[in-house]
């Protein structure tokens, strides 16, 4: 984030410093589905709208500053426990398999018949996929 901010205050003019922890917490519960992209793109919008020393969520886009429903652990972000991020991780996996294009076609389903692949089954796991 450094290198954007050391970038866009060069190009603009600008002698910001930094995030303020609330900015920070914004950003970090952002899925970033742009990834390292749309992270820039946010700093050079922010670094443009921003009138102090700091980015502040007035300075985000629109879109991040409105939050989501609080947690029931309240509104400060928290880690995930181990177990916690590997079902977070195969609950997103599952979900692709799900909307795969080759899945919703069936194209997956067409090549295993033509060429005769036993079915397999395992035990415990979702047969979706």
């Amino acid at each position: 984030m450094q290198f954007f901010l050391k970038k866009y205050n060069e190009a603009y003019g600008k002698s910001i410093s930094g995030l303020t922890r609330r900015a920070q917490a914004v950003l970090l519960r952002h899925s970033w589905p742009g990834n390292v992209r749309e992270l820039e793109n946010v700093i050079s919008s922010a670094s443009i709208t921003s009138g102090g020393d700091f980015i502040d969520i007035a300075d985000l886009p629109e879109g991040l500053q409105h939050r989501g429903p609080r947690t029931a652990e309240g509104d400060e972000w928290r880690p995930l426990s181990l177990d916690e991020m590997r079902n977070a991780h195969i609950h997103r996996i599952l979900d692709m398999c799900r909307k795969s294009p080759a899945r919703r076609t069936g194209i997956g389903h067409r090549q295993d018949q033509l060429v005769s692949l036993p079915e397999r089954r395992y035990p415990g796991k979702d047969q979706n996929c």
